[in-house]
């Protein structure tokens, strides 16, 4: 409600009263009836009018729409559509099997034939089990010799007739001897060579009795020394070249008939494919392992019994490396 002063002690009283409630003048004078009512005045009246309608509101729940914070920022349905529609026509990278090339082939690594580390490596792999390797090679060549053994006698000047028997039934034995080491020589070798290139790539659990193995496959062993035998043989009768050429490159044929489970005239056939393309480094290899067997055998032969296991382990480490293992 609207108030006003009173013009004797200016005391706040009501706009409508006619006594002032603290000195008691009288409020009805014309000097005030001649100035304009307040409540009369189109002024205060639109000036009471705006202050009722800008007074604050009731809070709201929701708020003005001003002091609301802006909702986070969501994509209008024509820009989501938009971006995957670009996205889905631009061309996309090729399958990741596309973009790797298939890996080439691996080429057959290139033997390595090198006199010093086939030799190198065969000594030490000597030096790890001497009694294997020596005991081993006893056997093999004392079979693998004896095929080739034969008898004689000599006349005398006392009992020639005991004499002539003597020499007549060494020759036989000889003979039987020798016939029975050619069957179980093409066994024996197969079995010794394996167990070599066993022992020359590292393998433990080479024994002895390993060299007896290649009578698992006796005939074909067999046959395959007979062929061998007879192809060195008519080489040699041909001015020697063809001989040393057939035994530098058909002597893995016991190997493959022993790992790959190859007839004789398909391990022979092998032989050749494996070896004839490096028969130079190997021409060189043989004249190395005879060199070394030639300084044993001058050692009043006792040297060969470290150079021959020697050589055989050098013919392992080359079939190895001709294999590529």
């Amino acid at each position: 409600m609207s108030t006003q002063n009173c013009p004797n002690c200016s005391a706040e009283v009501q706009f409508d009263a006619r006594f002032c409630v603290s000195c008691g003048t009288s409020l009805s004078d014309t000097s005030n009836a001649d100035e304009p009512s307040v409540l009369d005045s189109p002024e205060v009246d639109e000036s009471i009018e705006a202050t009722s309608d800008t007074a604050p509101a009731p809070p709201d729940d929701t708020g003005p729409p001003a002091l609301t914070p802006p909702p986070p920022p969501t994509d209008e349905p024509g820009d989501s559509t938009e971006e995957p529609t670009a996205t889905a026509e631009l061309p996309g990278p090729p399958p990741s099997e596309a973009l790797v090339p298939p890996p080439p082939s691996d080429p057959p690594s290139k033997p390595n034939l090198d006199v010093g580390y086939i030799f190198g490596h065969a000594w030490a792999k000597f030096q790890e089990r001497p009694g294997l390797c020596i005991g081993a090679w006893v056997i093999f060549t004392m079979i693998s010799g004896a095929s080739g053994a034969g008898g004689g006698g000599g006349g005398g000047s006392g009992d020639s007739d005991i004499d002539a028997t003597l020499a007549i039934i060494a020759i036989v034995f000889g003979i039987l001897f020798s016939c029975a080491a050619f069957l179980v020589a093409g066994p024996i070798r197969g079995g010794y060579d394996l167990a070599m290139v066993r022992h020359s790539a590292g393998d433990n659990s080479v024994q002895f009795g390993d060299i007896f193995s290649g009578f698992n496959k006796f005939l074909n062993l067999f046959l395959s020394n007979l062929l061998y035998s007879l192809t060195v043989f008519i080489g040699f009768c041909f001015l020697l070249i063809p001989g040393i050429i057939a035994g530098l490159t058909l002597w893995p044929v016991f190997l493959l008939v022993m790992e790959d489970d190859l007839d004789p005239i398909q391990a022979l056939k092998a032989a050749w494919e494996l070896t004839s393309p490096h028969l130079g480094a190997l021409f060189v290899l043989g004249l190395a392992t005879c060199a070394i067997n030639i300084v044993g055998l001058l050692a009043c032969c006792i040297g060969l019994l470290v150079s021959g296991p020697v050589s055989q382990l050098v013919w392992a480490t080359v079939y190895r490396e001709l294999r590529g293992r």
